[in-house]
């Protein structure tokens, strides 16, 4: 495979796994005929209680969405521009593969709480990012 076309295999297993959390919030709703939103409780829910808030592990799914939202666009820069610039290119599986797996661990140990693995896998994708940064940097350098 090219880097391009591991790149384009990234992103999708990311969205894969973003979605994956979005089904799993409407199936915990579902299930446990609960919802925060009236509309929700009407169209999927009868007899439905209503809730103040979502439940728990609906919102530490939400979390680890808005976290996605905020570390995985990031990479998915930085990571094109890295291909792209043919930084490494026999490297390219590694760090796309840790990244990917660095997030999907990230997502199960925040909706079933697990410290210190949630922070640790959060800092893997986070090396992973900058290591890829470095490596653009150090190109455009030399």
């Amino acid at each position: 495979m090219t880097g391009m076309e591991i790149w384009a295999a990234t992103a999708v297993a990311l969205f894969l796994k973003s979605i994956t959390l979005a089904m799993l919030q409407g199936y915990w709703r579902t299930t446990n005929k609960a919802f925060a939103k009236p509309e929700d409780a009407k169209a999927f829910g009868k007899g439905a209680e209503m809730l103040a808030e979502d439940l728990p592990a609906v919102q530490r799914a939400q979390g680890a969405i808005r976290n996605d939202g905020e570390n995985v666009p990031y990479f998915l820069f930085i990571a094109f521009a890295h291909v792209h610039l043919e930084c490494w290119p026999a490297g390219v599986p590694w760090p796309f593969g840790a990244f990917v797996l660095a997030r999907c661990a990230h997502s199960l140990f925040m909706v079933s709480p697990r410290q210190p693995h949630r922070t640790a896998s959060f800092a893997l994708g986070l090396l992973v990012t900058l290591t890829l940064a470095a490596q653009i940097i150090w190109t455009l350098a030399t």
